[in-house]
């Protein structure tokens, strides 16, 4: 018997056996980061995800974003005041802007963050979803506040 049937028999059978069977959609966009101060040669890539699960009845949301970065100033940065750099979210009509954690950022000014719902990371505070900042930035801040690093969403 070739694969292709045991497959077809197989699904067949869980779905008279009443197992669960999932569906979903899923949104993604990934780019890259524009310099705001073009003195530095700072620079990076993000992604963001919007995965929209069924199974059995019950819908969940998963929201995913990543950014990576290079380059950044971590001039003045020492073992007892690390670099600090967060990423955010800010929606099309900059009525909202959201600080989504912190980017882990070594001595030589290399920088990863990671914000996952799937493995506990929770929406800040006022945010549903990360399909509301559709048209919208997503930015690094440097500890003071200042944009180092945006990005227009799709």
């Amino acid at each position: 018997m070739s694969k292709r049937i045991w497959i077809v028999g197989i699904a067949a059978l869980a779905a008279a056996s009443g197992l669960a069977v999932a569906s979903g959609t899923a949104t993604r966009a990934h780019g890259k980061f524009t310099d705001v101060d073009s003195t530095r040669r700072e620079g990076g890539i993000w992604r963001i995800g919007v995965l929209t699960r069924t199974r059995n009845g019950n819908t969940r949301e998963i929201d995913v974003v990543q950014a990576a970065a290079r380059n950044l100033d971590v001039s003045g940065a020492t073992a007892s005041n690390p670099p600090s750099f967060h990423v955010y979210l800010v929606t099309s009509d900059s009525s909202t802007s959201a600080d989504f954690g912190k980017m882990r950022v070594n001595r030589h000014g290399k920088g990863g963050f990671m914000f996952d719902t799937r493995f506990g990371s929770t929406l800040p505070s006022g945010v549903t979803s990360l399909s509301t900042f559709s048209g919208g930035t997503i930015e690094i801040h440097d500890g003071s506040g200042t944009v180092v690093l945006s990005a227009t969403l799709p």
